[in-house]
Formats: C-alpha cells, structure tokens, sequence
C-alpha cells in the first residue's frame, strides 16, 4: 500500500493522480489498505475511497487503469455499496455502466440493494432492481434486503421489495427470516405485513430457530401471540436451546427467566420434555441458567426431570456443571434419579468430577450416586477424574470405593485415561490404588492404531508416563508369575 496513491485519492487532486499513475507503473491500485491506518483512510480500496468522496473523475480514471470495480473494500462492501451508502446516485449509475456486479456480497448489509434498504433509499433501491439485483441474494447480519429494511421498519421498501417479488422465505443472517428480524424489531405492524404476505411462520434458520423463537427471547409478549394465532408451532426445534420455550427460559431475567412469556407457551402447548440443543430440555436450560422459579414452574408443569439429551445428560447434570447446589438439591428433591447415564461425562456424578467441584461430588453420593456406573466418554466418574487430572476428586471417589478397574469408555479403564492425557501423577496414583497394570480394555487409539492394554498405551504417550508405567507393569507381572508358580501351575 502506497500512502501517496491513497491521499492524492483522499485530496480529489486527479491531475496528481494521473501523474503520478503514468510516472510509476508499479503502482497496485488494487493494494488494501493496512488495519493500523483505516481509522485514516475509511475504506480499504482507493476506489472505494474515491467512490466515498465522490471524485467521479477519480473512480473513471481508476477504472480506466485497472482497479477491480468488484473488490470488497469497504465495511459497506463494494465501491457501489459506498457510493449507495452516500445516496450518490450518479456514482452508482457510472458503477453499474462500467459493470459493478450488483450482487456482489460483502458488508454489514450484505449487497448494494441491503446498503440501499438500510438507508432508505427507495429510488437507488427501484435502480438497481431494474439493473439486475437479485432481492434474494444473502448476506449480512440481517440475511436478506427484505430483512434489512424489516430491520429499519421501512414498510415502503419492504412492500416495494415484495412486489418486485423477492421471497419472503429466504433463509439467512442472524434472525433467519425477514419475519425474524421483524420480530427481533418488536415491529408488529411488519411482522403482520410479512404474515399477510404469505411468509412461512415456522420456517428455522438463525440462531434462534424460529421467528416464535426470536420473539421468546426478545420478551415481546404480544408478538408472540401473534405468531401463535397465525399458526406458529409451539414445538418446532430449531435453536441451540432447542424450541421457543427454550429460548425464553434462556434468555430470560438472570435470576428469574422470562416468566411470563414462559407460561404463555406452556399455556399455548409447548411440550415441556422436547429434547434437543445443548441442554437437552427446557428444564436443562433452566437448570443452566440458574432460574429456580422457573425450573419450579416447569417442574409443576410436567417436565421429566430424568428425560436424557444434551452434552450433561439430564438437568441434574446441567445444574451439577454449573455448580448450582440450591438446584441439585431441588431436582434430587423433586425425584431426579443420580445414576441415569446420558451425555458426554456418563452421570450427573460424571459432570461434577469434570467441573472438580468437590461440593457437588459430595451432595451426588450423599444422595446415592454409584461412582461405578458406566457411561459417556471416560466410562465413570473415576475416569472423568483422570481425565482431568484432578487428584483430589479421584481421591474422594477411591476413598468412597469406586473401583480403580472398572472397564468402558474410549480408553477400557481409568488408567488407560491417564495414560492417554500423558499424566504421570495420576498414572502413580492410580497404581498405587490397586490399579491393574496388565490389561486396560477398550478402544484407545492414536496415530499408531489400537492398544488394548496398557503397557502399549503407554508406549504410545510421554516417555516418562512409558518408564513410569513399565516399571508397575513388571512389578505386577512378576507378582503374577510368582502366584502360579506357588501354585506350579504357570500356564504354558
């Protein structure tokens, strides 16, 4: 990037230009601009730049010498999404002979005709639908210039767009639909334009599923209703908090949830025990978000505080990962069972072993947990344990009687996943604790292949976790040899 190209383009001096372009033909007009000078310059291209001054004269003359007229260089995409950002209708008139694509995507507002929507200009708008611009094209926060001008409640430019007959449909952006970003707006008047206009209320996209969704989780109670008399469902799936009751919870009042908004679902028949998302349940997102009125409600409500799904398992082990004890001890209360196996860390027990949250451990077998029971990836709560190299949870659980031996998960036994995470301390500890140091089990890979027991797992991992393990290996084979021995009945 030459600074002097950049102000001469920056000045409007066009004869400096054109000298300086003829006196030095290594010029890359096409260079960016670097990070640490856009606060000077604006945009990254000089024909952006040129086209944000309004130097018709200047955008010619670069043209003429070879800039690219499509380039991305501008928070407002090309240089025609600049020059229709400034409402310089000649600019983009001269972009367009000199053929700008006009769908090009790039910028916040995703093309020229989402610049041309965001900032209201209905006649730049009409001109380059009629040279060629795709209404449906996607790109931007708002997906869509449909959404865009439902972002900026402009029902001239929405009804314009619709007759001109873009697709209500079109998926894409932050909200998913125009409907969505309506709906994000609290703008009910586009949201009933939209809905007269035959857009599809259940269609799933964005990150909160659903327009009924984006409406759960912003509070707008009356759009919600809305949605759900214009035929909403209550139940579609379609966000990480899985259906719209999800999100509301989620993105309610940080202590108490969106109450109202929550009933109202309810009341309208959302199913408090659909499954799916990364809490499993609405009760799994209560539980997450620490709402106890709320996990009350859905509790009196009907919610399966056993149901499975999700990356925890259950709500137990949602609120065990959050280290929540007024909600564990609220769902233990209300029939929660502490050994149902679902999710990555097997059990609620699993769950708190990985957080290492010595006070939930506790609660969990105070309360009955099985530190045996198998599931999820590291096979019990032991070898979530040793998963983490946490000795003081591992201790707590031998000292309460998990069986060092126990056999499931990816890497057959807890040695095998202290072996895997090359964690010499533990490998000792577990050893010590009457570890079987001849066979791990399982299915531990690496690069090398499979190793089923626990001398090859070693062999794969640190050198030290190798010398460390091979000489307990020994140790046990020679105690092995001896007992047969004694016996004279060494197998042969």
């Amino acid at each position: 990037m030459d600074p002097t190209l950049y102000d001469t383009v920056l000045c409007g001096d066009e004869s400096e230009l054109r000298r300086l372009l003829d006196s030095d033909h290594t010029l890359d007009i096409n260079a960016m601009v670097d990070d640490h000078l856009i606060h000077i310059y604006l945009h990254r291209t000089v024909l952006c730049m040129a086209a944000y001054r309004e130097h018709e004269g200047i955008v010619n003359l670069l043209l003429d010498r070879g800039a690219d007229i499509n380039t991305v260089g501008s928070t407002n995409g090309t240089a025609l999404g600049v020059a229709v950002s400034q409402g310089y209708r000649g600019i983009v008139a001269l972009l367009l002979g000199r053929g700008a694509d006009v769908n090009t995507v790039g910028g916040e507002f995703g093309t020229a005709l989402g610049m041309a929507a965001f900032k209201g200009h209905e006649k730049i708008v009409t001109l380059l639908l009629d040279r060629g611009a795709d209404a449906n094209t996607v790109g931007g926060t708002y997906g869509t210039a449909l959404g865009v001008a439902a972002y900026k409640g402009n029902e001239g430019i929405v009804t314009l767009l619709l007759d001109r007959g873009v697709d209500v449909n079109t998926v894409g952006g932050e909200f998913g639909t125009a409907l969505g970003v309506a709906t994000f707006k609290g703008n009910e008047k586009i949201v009933t334009l939209l809905l007269d206009r035959g857009v599809d209320v259940n269609t799933v996209g964005g990150g909160y599923g659903t327009a009924l969704g984006v409406a759960a989780s912003w509070g707008h109670e009356k759009i919600v209703t809305l949605l759900l008399d214009r035929g909403a469902d209550v139940n579609t799936i379609g966000s990480e908090y899985e259906t719209a009751l999800g999100v509301a919870v989620f993105q309610g009042d940080a202590h108490k949830g969106n109450e109202g908004i929550v009933t109202l679902l309810l009341d309208r028949g959302a199913d408090v025990n659909t499954v799916g998302g990364t809490y499993g349940t609405a009760l799994g997102v209560a539980a997450f978000k620490g709402h106890e009125k709320i996990v009350t409600l859905l509790l009196d409500r009907g919610a399966d505080v056993n149901t499975v799904g999700g990356t925890y398992g259950t709500a137990l082990g949602v609120a065990a990962y959050k280290g929540n004890e007024g909600i564990v001890t609220m769902l233990l209360d209300r029939g929660a069972d502490v050994n149902t196996v679902g999710g990555r860390y097997g059990t609620a027990l699993g769950v708190a072993a990985y957080k290492g949250n010595k006070g939930i451990v506790t609660v969990l077998l105070d309360r009955g947990a099985d530190f045996n029971t198998v599931g999820g990836t590291y096979g019990t709560a032991l070898g979530v344990a040793a998963y983490k190299g946490n000795e003081g949870i591992m201790t707590l659980l031998l000292d309460r009687g998990a069986d060092v031996n126990t056999v499931s998960g990816k890497y057959g036994t807890t040695l095998g996943v202290a072996i895997s995470q090359g964690n010499e301390k533990m490998v000792a500890l577990l050893l010590d604790r009457g570890a079987d140091a001849i066979y791990v089990g399982g299915n531990y890979e690496t690069a090398q292949g499979e190793y089923p027991t626990a001398l090859d797992a070693a062999r794969s991992g640190k050198a030290a976790t190798a010398l460390l393990f091979f000489f307990f290996f020994c140790k046990s084979l020679l105690v092995f040899i001896l007992r047969y021995m004694t016996r004279g009945c060494i197998p042969g």
